[in-house]
């Protein structure tokens, strides 16, 4: 299962870019089996990640991954006719960094260790002691 499809990596990045990062035979088409095999490869990388933390697959997968996974991609689909620039090298650098943070639990995902969503309508409940002073008392202070 991939984080994100060829639709995201459109929509993030232009369907011009995408074009020159997968058209190996200058056809001026997207090469669609070379960007399933990057998505596919850039999920197994973030699954490295995620697998400490989380039981894969994940039942909800948060957007911040689909970004992520498009990153990772991107820079994948850069060799033989199409170089990687700094933008993505730079982008593809703050992904990893990204997951490691998500691995080392200092990001969090939004879900639970189980994979799961957090309920949404989850009540706060707040306690405090009692007030030390109150409208009858502040005039004496």
């Amino acid at each position: 299962m991939s984080y994100a499809t060829r639709a995201d990596l459109i929509d993030a990045f232009g369907e011009d870019e995408v074009i020159a990062l997968s058209d190996r035979s200058n056809l001026g088409i997207t090469d669609d089996a070379l960007i399933a095999k990057a998505l596919s490869d850039a999920s197994a990388e973030i699954d490295g990640y995620l697998q400490a933390r989380y039981p894969l697959p994940l039942l909800n997968v948060p957007r911040l991954l689909a970004v992520l996974c498009g990153d990772v991609a991107r820079y994948r689909m850069t060799g033989s006719s199409a170089n990687a620039t700094e933008d993505i090298r730079n982008r593809y650098k703050d992904a990893i960094k990204t997951l490691g943070f998500i691995r080392d639990s200092k990001l969090d995902l939004g879900i639970d260790p189980a994979g799961e969503a957090p309920a949404v309508n989850a009540a706060v409940r707040v306690s405090a002691p009692a007030r030390v002073f109150g409208p009858g008392t502040l005039d004496q202070y």
